[in-house]
């Protein structure tokens, strides 16, 4: 396993994730991604999942029938 990943979202640098402890710690390399400076994440896996739901537009409301 590595100590240090790149995460990339839809082709654009988003941060570096650097193994600190037992999990890892974002590094945001643009401004759009500073939310998500230092924060722990178990691997690039979860790290890249956060930020891609970040970006995924929000589902509509549940309409309730009756």
């Amino acid at each position: 396993m590595f100590d240090s990943y790149v995460i990339e979202i839809d082709d654009d640098e988003a941060g570096l994730l650097l193994r600190h402890g037992d999990g890892f710690v974002f590094h945001a390399v643009a401004p759009r991604w500073r939310a998500f400076e230092g924060h722990r994440f178990g691997g690039p896996g979860a790290a890249e999942r956060a930020l891609r739901r970040a970006v995924r537009p929000a589902p509509p409301p549940a309409r309730r029938i009756g």
